[in-house]
């Protein structure tokens, strides 16, 4: 049985406005104060494209889920440590400009803390 995971996720959002999209590259670091993380969950917005998934210790990834409940899976390696940083690209498309676009990011699940900063 696996033990019971206690973490805390800080991401940072990059965000680029592009030829027809907004490009987001969110980077996720996890602090674990209990137990092992070896799997990460993160909702992903329906209006948001994933491009890619990066990071030295993410083994698979996979999205589950509906278009309108999906969650970004991550298999790592080995346990994630404080230094660990996982790397996730998304876009949104654009409309017609000028366009008044809603910025939505992927967020952390199962962690019981997230600090959160955007940039441009």
């Amino acid at each position: 049985r696996e033990a019971a995971v206690s973490a805390v996720c800080r991401t940072t959002t990059r965000i680029n406005v592009g030829d027809g999209a907004v490009l987001l590259r969110n980077c996720l670091s996890y602090q674990v104060m209990q137990g092992e993380m070896l799997t990460v969950r993160i909702s992903l917005p329906n209006e948001v494209r994933l491009l890619k998934v990066t990071g030295d210790k993410v083994r698979t990834w996979e999205v589950a889920g509906t278009d309108t409940n999906r969650e970004l899976i991550i298999e790592a390696k080995s346990p994630l440590a404080p230094t660990d940083i996982v790397t996730i690209d998304t876009e949104i498309p654009l409309p017609q400009v000028p366009a008044q676009v809603n910025i939505a990011v992927p967020s952390p699940r199962g962690v019981q803390y997230c600090s959160a900063t955007s940039c441009s």
